[in-house]
Order: C-alpha cells, then structure tokens, then sequence
C-alpha cells in the first residue's frame, strides 16, 4: 500500500492516526486475521502461516522521501 500527498514529515505524523485507524478497519474486515493490539505506531495482527501456526505480525506505516522531496507512505509488516 502507497499513499502520497504527505507534504513533510510533520504531515505524515499528523495523519499517523487516521492511517492506523484505516489500517485497523481495514485487516479487521478480512477473514483469518485477528486484530490483536493498536498501538501509536503499529497495527498487532495474529494470522496462520501455511502450516496453520498463528503468527503475529506488527504493520508499520514508514515514511518514503523521493529524489524530488514528496513524502510517501509505505507498510512495513514485521512478524514476530
């Protein structure tokens, strides 16, 4: 997932929450992944892997500056 239209690193931090909460609704509506946690940086998911383990996982927003300076975002998923 990309986004663009951030101006600065001030207006990312600022629109932090909303993505979270966008975030949360968002993998809160699909089938096998249970929302876990939420917290000011991180969206905590539990899912199965392919062996039917369940496997937790931290969604990230990160922040992305271009050549040109326009600020991006982009999802980092980190399994525990």
């Amino acid at each position: 997932m990309i986004m663009r239209g951030y101006d600065n690193g001030t207006s990312f931090v600022n629109a932090l929450p909303k993505i979270l909460q966008t975030l949360e609704t968002t993998l809160g509506s699909q089938a096998g992944i249970r929302l876990v946690d939420r917290t000011y940086h991180a969206v905590k998911i539990e899912l199965k892997d392919v062996h039917g383990d369940q496997k937790g996982v931290d969604v990230l927003p990160a922040m992305d500056v271009d050549v040109q300076g326009q600020v991006s975002l982009s999802i980092i998923m980190y399994f525990l």
